[in-house]
Formats: C-alpha cells, structure tokens, sequence
C-alpha cells in the first residue's frame, strides 16, 4: 500500500492518500480515487466505514456518493432509514483496520479481505469495490457493492493476520 495519512471518522482510523485518494477528501463522502488497486482498498475502508457510522443528517449522502446502485444499496437505505445515530460511538467500540488481502482485481472490480480488531476480536470481511462509471453525473469512481441479500458474507474469525499485508501504524 502507498503512504497514507490517518485520519478519524467517528471514532475510527481511516486512511488518505495523495496519489490514490480520495481526492476529495473532506467531504461528509470522501470521493475521487484512483483507478488504481490502491484505490479500490482505500476506498472500500472509506465507505464501509462511513456506512456504517453516518449520522442521519449524512448516511443519505453516504449512501448516494460511496455505495453502487443496485438492489444492495436499495435495500440498506430501507432499512437505515429505521435507525438513529446522531453521535459518534465510544472509541473502545468501533473497528480498527489492520491489514488486507486480495481476492482479485480487474479495473472494473476489486474483491479484498480486510482484517478488522473490534472489542478485543480478530475477523475478517470481504469488501467488493465496482468502478462506476459517471453515474448520476458523477466522475467514474470506486463504489463500494452491498450485497442483494444485505447481509453478505458473515465476518470470519481469525487466529493472526498470516497472508494479510499489515497496514503500517494509524497516527
């Protein structure tokens, strides 16, 4: 991975680069990434996290900039709509990333596994990036593909992060 720049978002760690993005970085929907596997990743952890902890004056902007259109997004937006988050979570509580593994990438798609620390656990789960292509009048950019069913595959424990390339230190 190339040198990137921490940054919190609801109480997690995400991160930024100059070369792969997001090029638009401080927006409540970081966008603009590189077509670039560097990219992909980036912005897989970018919009899996801010799905997940958008408050609801943003997860709509959320949703729209960083999500794919599909049945996926349609059926997240249902239900989110049902939900309240209107503060950060307690730090002890959200994800840290702390490496990745390919699955495959084409420059149309990018599957990864990301290793994930959360309330003392090691897991892992796939994220699949599409790059989309001026949807809405939008430039082409990475979005992150929800699955039909919304759910997913289920995250997978792990013993150690052997076969995952370690991200270096959040700071």
């Amino acid at each position: 991975m190339p040198t990137v720049s921490w940054r919190t978002y609801q109480s997690v760690m995400l991160p930024f680069s100059h070369d792969d993005g997001p090029a638009i970085a401080y927006d409540t929907a970081p966008h603009g990434y590189a077509h670039t596997p560097q990219g992909a990743l980036i912005a897989g952890l970018q919009a899996e996290a801010r799905l997940s902890l958008a408050p609801d004056q943003t997860w709509p902007t959320v949703v729209n900039t960083l999500i794919a259109p599909g049945a996926g997004r349609d059926r997240f937006a249902a239900a989110r709509a049902a939900v309240s988050i209107t503060a950060a979570p307690d730090v002890a509580q959200v994800p840290a990333y702390v490496g990745y593994r390919w699955h495959s990438y084409t420059g149309s798609e990018a599957k990864v596994r990301v290793a994930v620390r959360q309330n003392g656990q090691l897991f892992s789960k796939q994220l699949t990036m599409w790059w989309v292509r001026g949807f809405e009048n939008k430039p082409d950019d990475w979005m992150l593909l929800l699955p039909v069913d919304g759910l997913g595959d289920p995250p997978a424990p792990l013993s150690s992060l052997d076969g995952f390339i370690k991200f270096g230190s959040p700071s």
